[in-house]
């Protein structure tokens, strides 16, 4: 018999049992021992994917980028974009799981990963922290300080009354799997210093941030 859950089908159903388990409960086997494991492969593989994907990217950076994808406010809109805390079991103290707080449902949400971790091994992990978070790591990589240049240009632009900025793809390079795009930032007629990415997304926000430097909006 087989369980399903995010994306993963479990060959130990007993494992999203426990996952979905909550310490209040007052069972013997809540989540709370999954959660820790879990929290330890997150980060890890965070860490791993930050490395090998960017490059570019220093000591610091990396540990700005996995700071906005590992921690409570990330996980728990993503356990709620899952519809894990419906899925919990929980005691009386909870009518059901949409009662959780964000760090119940980050919680839940490493509880789950450390699960699929002890289920399928390290590449089912790597392969389900990919289903769900590449985006927020993306995100995160071409803004380790937090910052939307884009949305920030967008802003700006929209306040002068002149339309929006647009983005051209100057030009690209490399392999598919080791890309570098190049990309201009353009507004009102103007077009603005080119700037480089591992991702058309990256490229763009940093077309942004130039633009805004020039505007002297930054």
């Amino acid at each position: 018999m087989t369980a399903a859950f995010g994306g993963h089908s479990f060959a130990q159903p007993e494992l999203l049992a426990q996952a979905l388990t909550h310490a209040s409960c007052g069972a013997a086997q809540s989540n709370e021992r999954l959660e820790f494991l879990g929290d330890a492969v997150l980060s890890m593989l965070v860490s791993w994917h930050l490395h090998q994907q960017y490059a570019e990217l220093d000591e610091g950076p990396m540990t700005k980028a996995r700071a906005l994808v590992v921690n409570t406010r990330s996980l728990a809109l993503k356990a709620r974009e899952m519809g894990l805390p419906a899925a919990m079991r929980t005691g009386r103290m909870f009518a059901d799981g949409s009662q959780f707080s964000e760090a119940m449902c980050a919680d839940a949400f490493e509880a789950l990963l450390g699960a699929v971790f002890l289920d399928g091994g390290l590449e089912a992990a790597r392969s389900f922290v990919q289903r769900h978070l590449s985006a927020e790591i993306e995100r995160a990589a071409a803004l380790p300080d937090g910052t939307d240049w884009k949305s920030h240009l967008h802003r700006v632009a929209q306040a002068g009354h002149r339309g929006n900025a647009t983005y051209t793809l100057v030009s690209s390079a490399g392999d598919d799997h080791c890309r570098t795009f190049e990309v201009r930032a353009c507004h009102d007629g103007r077009s603005f210093a080119a700037a480089y990415g591992r991702s058309r997304k990256e490229a763009e926000q940093r077309a942004a941030r130039l633009a805004l430097a020039e505007l002297g909006f930054e």
